[in-house]
């Protein structure tokens, strides 16, 4: 159990917000990165043999801006973006030495306007991801669209909107074994793919121009009571992912790939969660297949 330092501000009191996550670092497995919704950052040493935990630094952000979503880079695990409530996008570094201090560019998406013509809602913000494949590179998540934005150029670069006729986004995947493809779970079951395509240079000359074209869409369950509840991917290659159908069934695919495409299959039988219905024989394990060449030229 952790105790926030006093001073509070990361803790469960009221004025926190409460917490909005927690990210190990990769660098320092036994180092913990609290971050509440209020714009408090906690670095804290986690002990063995049941020792207590120890607060290395407590920091506010500043402005004390209200935090929507954080995530960790994978391959510089000292490394965080933040995503805030007044539509903010930057990088931090976090060292066990010292508080959190700004790299890159921020990019501020309150201008941002939608294929649809709709102004740009960060409360709506469902999502926030490193690009795994592109350095300093973020996706930011919203309902009905995809938002990709450059935090070392500090501009947004592009962005994927749906069809009208599409159910919502709901999670991103973005897989190690397709470079160029951009996986969007949606509020029906279904997994959309997306390729990303770069040609010549943006406008100012700041890279290349990038555009995500459709590919394809696959269910990922069938039947009766397939609304997923929950879905996490598996780290660190988001190879495979398990969710949590609304009958309590827990699912786990594989995304196999081979010659740029990507077939969904059922990596294992459905566990029920204790308490929940099996919902009958209606149902059936998605099977679909992302055909798509994954190269990004």
């Amino acid at each position: 159990q952790l105790t926030a330092p006093a001073g509070g501000g990361s803790g469960s009191d009221s004025g926190s917000g409460g917490i909005l996550c927690l990210h190990w670092l990769l660098s320092r497995p036994n180092h913990l990165l609290v971050a509440s919704r209020a714009g408090t950052l906690v670095l804290w040493q986690v002990s063995a043999a049941g020792r207590a935990a120890t607060a290395l630094w407590q920091s506010s952000l500043t402005e004390s801006p209200t935090l929507l979503a954080i995530d960790r880079h994978v391959a510089d695990g000292g490394r965080i973006a933040v995503h805030t409530a007044r539509g903010a996008l930057y990088q931090l570094s976090v060292l066990p030495s010292e508080p959190p201090s700004a790299v890159g560019a921020s990019c501020s998406l309150t201008r941002h306007v939608s294929a649809s013509g709709a102004a740009y809602s960060p409360a709506a913000a469902l999502q926030l991801l490193y690009s795994p494949h592109h350095q300093a590179q973020v996706y930011v998540l919203l309902p009905r669209e995809v938002v990709l934005a450059d935090l070392e150029a500090g501009l947004p670069l592009t962005s994927v909107s749906l069809d009208r006729t599409d159910h919502p986004f709901w999670q991103l995947l973005l897989p190690a074994c397709l470079p160029g493809m951009l996986l969007g779970l949606h509020t029906d079951g279904c997994l959309s793919a997306w390729l990303r395509r770069s040609d010549g240079a943006s406008a100012g000359g700041r890279g290349r121009r990038v555009h995500f074209s459709y590919r394809s869409m696959a269910p990922v369950l069938k039947g009766r009571g397939s609304a997923l509840r929950a879905v996490a991917a598996a780290p660190p290659a988001h190879e495979a992912f398990a969710g949590i159908s609304a009958d309590g069934r827990c699912w786990v695919w594989s995304l196999a790939c081979a010659g740029g495409a990507a077939a969904i299959l059922p990596a294992a039988l459905p566990a029920v969660a204790a308490g929940a219905g099996h919902g009958g024989d209606g149902e059936e394990r998605g099977e679909g297949a992302l055909a798509s060449s994954a190269e990004d030229p």
